[in-house]
């Protein structure tokens, strides 16, 4: 199955729909856990409490663990897409694609690791070594995806004129809102108090992360599928 381009072969049964209904439904279903979890009488005041502090209550490790590989699973989707069509021969369109492909992995990495590695119980005095890998992570995580919004954006051809500016302003907007939280954290965790309604900020942020990566997963736009293997075009996004 060729597209019309004889350099450019299509792999057949993989298409940028297929990869667009699966990267859809795991954003689209990814609060779910978190909503079950606050639904479910769990006490957690989600005006205060973080997400990560579900860990702590019966079943909320698994409930954690199940809603990031969720957001993960969608970034790798879309990830792998983009991947597989930037591996035959060159065109202008193959660095941005590696490159936001490559971005997409990272998120993806980051947010299995949220996951995985649970944050300190509530009330811990200084913060542990996976209590620091886990911030690290979700911070990543901001920084990652906005990041790839906006190396397609600089190729309308990718996503469209209106994709493009959809996925600046966005990532603008996104960017901006994680230096501001970030200022205002460092001194309150410096001085060791705590940080006002950080449980609705975190929500918020999440519930707009979803909202970034259903944009970016539905602006995307067709191109041709390498028949090579995901990984060579991986290396060469990490070399370029």
């Amino acid at each position: 199955m060729r597209n019309g381009n004889p350099g450019r072969p299509v792999i057949a049964g993989v298409t940028l729909r297929n990869s667009q209904a699966i990267g859809l439904t795991l954003a689209v279903i990814a609060p779910m856990p978190v909503l079950i979890g606050q639904f479910t009488g769990t006490g957690l005041d989600p005006l205060h409490a973080p997400i990560s502090q579900y860990v702590y209550l019966p079943g909320g490790y698994q409930l954690v663990l199940f809603g990031a590989l969720l957001m993960a699973g969608c970034g790798a989707t879309i990830a792998i897409d983009l991947l597989r069509r930037s591996g035959g021969p060159p065109t202008r369109d193959d660095h941005p694609r590696r490159l936001a492909g490559f971005l997409l992995l990272t998120f993806a990495v980051a947010f299995s690791v949220v996951g995985l590695v649970p944050t300190d119980p509530p009330g811990s005095a200084n913060p542990s070594a996976t209590e620091l890998v886990h911030r690290a992570s979700v911070i990543w995580t901001f920084v990652a995806l906005p990041a790839a919004g906006i190396v397609l954006a600089r190729s309308p051809r990718l996503v469209g004129l209106r994709g493009a500016l959809a996925l600046q302003r966005l990532a603008v907007a996104l960017l901006v809102g994680v230096l501001v939280f970030g200022a205002i954290q460092l001194p309150l965790l410096i001085a060791g108090s705590g940080i006002p309604a950080l449980g609705l900020v975190e929500r918020l942020a999440f519930a707009f992360m979803i909202g970034y990566l259903i944009v970016l997963t539905m602006v995307v736009r067709a191109g041709p599928v390498s028949t090579g293997t995901v990984a060579p075009v991986l290396a060469r996004s990490v070399r370029d």
